[in-house]
């Protein structure tokens, strides 16, 4: 009878132990996802970026604006996020196919670029200091200002902020466009 006492024991410690092991395992992976420690997708799920492009002012003697190009960028997440760099489009847009008398012009922009755009990478630390960070809660916001010469089509920015340097992981990515014609031509 002692043998067998001996081996029931056995098996119900060796039991508890296991159930042991897999309980603080569970506490371990619910402290993972509760405090955010370990968060899949945030990236993009908990980041917002915006595009604003407004005209500073218009120059008679060079027939162009002066546009300020905003970016807007929020880390609404629970986690710092970092940045390697932000990529720049400015591009004149292509006018539309149609060209018959009564086209509806703007809306009908095809969002795409009429000649090769111009294209800028910025190092993060450059465009949002501290190496690039965005912590929890924070907002910040970069303006650059360019000229564009007076066009018919309006003028198209872009901005897409990137966490890799081989640009697979996306940040944020926003556009915006406006027209650069003499004011009372507008």
């Amino acid at each position: 009878m002692n043998s067998d006492q001996g081996t029931f024991t056995k098996v119900l410690n060796n039991i508890k132990t296991i159930l042991e092991c897999l309980a603080i395992l569970a506490a371990g992976i619910w402290a993972l996802f509760h405090f955010n420690i370990f968060e899949v997708g945030e990236a993009k799920s908990n980041f917002n970026g915006s595009v604003n492009l407004k005209l500073n002012r218009w120059l008679d003697n060079k027939s162009s604006c002066i546009y300020d190009f905003e970016v807007n960028i929020e880390n609404t997440g629970k986690q710092t996020q970092k940045f390697d760099h932000t990529r720049y489009t400015i591009c004149k847009i292509k006018p539309p196919e149609s060209k018959e008398i009564g086209a509806t012009g703007a809306l009908e922009l095809s969002g795409e670029c009429e000649d090769q755009p111009t294209e800028v990478k910025m190092n993060s630390d450059f465009i949002m200091g501290q190496a690039g960070e965005v912590h929890p809660g924070e907002k910040k916001q970069t303006v650059y200002t360019f000229i564009a010469q007076a066009n018919e089509w309006p003028w198209k920015v872009e901005a897409t902020g990137y966490a890799d340097k081989e640009e697979k992981i996306i940040m944020f990515k926003g556009s915006d466009w406006q027209f650069c014609a003499r004011p009372n031509e507008r």
